[in-house]
């Protein structure tokens, strides 16, 4: 089946994009869609499905409570059989507040993704097994839902930022076309249509109900090359503490190598009052700093042995400094990627504010990445 992919997809357009996981067999290179200022940009990006492309759609969640959380992700991703999983597929990651943890793939047949007028959709489906999401074209609204033999579930987030408005789309210190104010790094593309949302979870899994109110967002990515040939290690983090939520991706890169890329934006009361991806001390231009903590505490099971992370965000200009404190409370997961590296989740309790200013105490997920060494 030859994939029907329209890369620039506006509200009010009715399109769709099906593709199956027969159509990841070549390795010619992939294109990247446009960007659209006039679109919300959720729509499928990637033409010409390689053996090394992937566009993942991903959603989290901590509960208020900070005891309970999960994470869902909906990939088509033409490396998934270089590491033994299907192209099209849903990852499933939950916490319970027992602290029982539990963690399922769903390979799926087909990918439909639909987007018209009001709403556009995204179905994973397998016989009458599916997985699916959807997100309302201004990104007030985003609801997933899970019908799978493993997983029965339904999580609804609503945008603490109102209707989505393209022309607020915010400059970042490296970027100076639409399109490169999406990429992190070299190849790699990274949205977050909704930072800050208040979430409800009701789902089914391991003989449990689990039902929980919390805070959580949602983000895209994608490129046209595997996470194994564009990085060496990663962190990514979402934290919520009274008005704040923070969102931050970092990257050690492989393709200019050693080289860290990072993006942080923060968010207050719905609305983005800092957005950088700047690590260089600044005495004018805004930046922000990423610092692992060793102390008595929760760590992965890997090489990588912080209990947590602080994070400084710099606004010389406005004198403004927010400071995020986060300490790892529950591991998550633990997946190996090699001898001594792996992929570790964290539940994390956190205080943040305004340095000199109110302190607020609040919750997070932080998930990190070590990719074994290439041998040369």
């Amino acid at each position: 089946m030859e994939p029907s992919i329209i890369t620039g997809a506006s509200p009010g357009t009715s399109i769709q994009s099906h593709i199956t996981n027969d159509d990841f067999t070549g390795d010619e290179l992939s294109t990247i869609g446009n960007f659209d200022p006039n679109s919300n940009n959720e729509f499928p990006k990637v033409s010409k499905q390689s053996s090394s492309a992937w566009e993942l759609w991903f959603f989290d969640a901590v509960s208020e409570a900070g005891d309970a959380a999960v994470t869902f992700s909906f990939y088509r991703d033409g490396s998934g059989p270089s590491i033994g999983k299907a192209p099209l597929r849903t990852s499933f990651h939950a916490v319970m507040a027992d602290g029982s943890v539990f963690g399922k793939d769903f390979a799926a047949n087909d990918s439909l993704f639909e987007s018209g007028l009001e709403n556009l959709s995204g179905t994973w489906s397998a016989g009458d097994q599916s997985a699916r999401f959807r997100i309302t074209q201004d990104l007030t609204e985003a609801v997933v839902k899970f019908d799978t033999a493993d997983i029965r579930g339904n999580f609804t987030f609503h945008s603490a930022a109102g209707k989505y408005q393209p022309s607020a789309i915010q400059d970042t210190s490296t970027a100076s076309d639409l399109g490169s104010k999406f990429l992190l790094a070299p190849t790699i593309h990274w949205l977050q249509p909704i930072v800050q949302a208040t979430v409800t979870a009701e789902f089914y899994v391991d003989g449990k109900v689990v039902q929980f109110k919390g805070v959580g967002g949602h983000d895209r990515f994608f490129t046209p090359f595997s996470w194994t040939t564009l990085m060496d290690e990663s962190y990514y983090v979402r934290a919520s503490a009274g008005p704040y939520t923070i969102v931050m991706l970092r990257i050690i890169s492989r393709i200019d190598v050693g080289r860290p890329h990072g993006k942080v934006l923060l968010v207050k009361s719905g609305q983005e009052i800092f957005c950088t991806q700047n690590e260089d001390i600044a005495l004018q231009g805004d930046f922000f700093s990423f610092k692992l903590c060793y102390h008595a505490g929760v760590k992965g099971a890997f090489q990588n042995a912080n209990t947590g992370y602080t994070i400084d965000l710099v606004s010389p200009m406005k004198g403004k400094h927010w400071r995020f404190a986060m300490d790892h409370k529950k591991v998550w997961w633990n997946m190996p990627t090699g001898p001594v590296t792996g992929n570790t989740g964290f539940l994390d309790e956190v205080v943040a504010g305004e340095v000199g200013g109110e302190q607020y105490k609040g919750v997070g997920s932080a998930g990190q990445c070590q990719l074994a060494a290439i041998k040369k």
